[in-house]
């Protein structure tokens, strides 16, 4: 339902095809082949509330059915697919074989391979990475604090610029 455009006043088209008239199990289209018609009917949800739902299911994150959340769990997406990897324990409870596997593969085996990666293993790139980072921000400290000001920097323009895109959309708005 939170991912459904009709509630926005949308009508989506073409979702789904099936590869051959012998065939009758459908298949899911890619987003981009999808055809979408704008503002066809009155939206039920504002589109203010559905950007902020949208917002926040992207960062979503959730425990599994054993109620465990790593660390990392919605931080880890596949190579080629581009999709969110599961944590799965795979029936054990021995943490060394804990790991986190592709989402697209998990739900449909033909449109992706099983691309996985044990937890403990990942645990240990990330801590050698941020060691690798923290150190080279001690040796290197002058740079590593004008690269953090010019970042901090572009992000207060870029929200200055969007707060007044804003501003000028509702004073387009009051003045109609």
């Amino acid at each position: 339902m939170l991912e459904r455009e009709e509630y926005i006043g949308n009508t989506v088209n073409c979702q789904r095809y099936r590869p051959s008239f012998k065939n009758k199990k459908a298949k899911l289209n890619p987003p981009e082949k999808w055809l979408r018609f704008e503002n066809t009917h009155e939206p039920i949800v504002g589109l203010e509330t559905w950007d902020i739902v949208q917002k926040v299911r992207q960062g979503k994150r959730r425990p599994n059915k054993m109620g465990e959340m790593d660390i990392l769990s919605g931080l880890v997406y596949c190579k080629d697919c581009g999709t969110r990897h599961y944590f799965c324990r795979c029936g054990s409870w021995n943490e060394e074989q804990y790991n986190y596997t592709c989402g697209t593969y998990h739900a449909n085996n033909d449109e992706c391979t099983p691309h996985t990666i044990k937890v403990k293993a990942l645990h240990e790139i990330v801590l050698a990475e941020i060691r690798r980072v923290s150190a080279e921000a001690k040796e290197r400290r002058e740079f590593f604090l004008q690269r953090a000001m010019d970042k901090h920097s572009s992000q207060l323009k870029k929200n200055l610029s969007a707060k007044s895109r804003e501003l000028e959309k509702a004073e387009n708005t009051l003045s109609i």
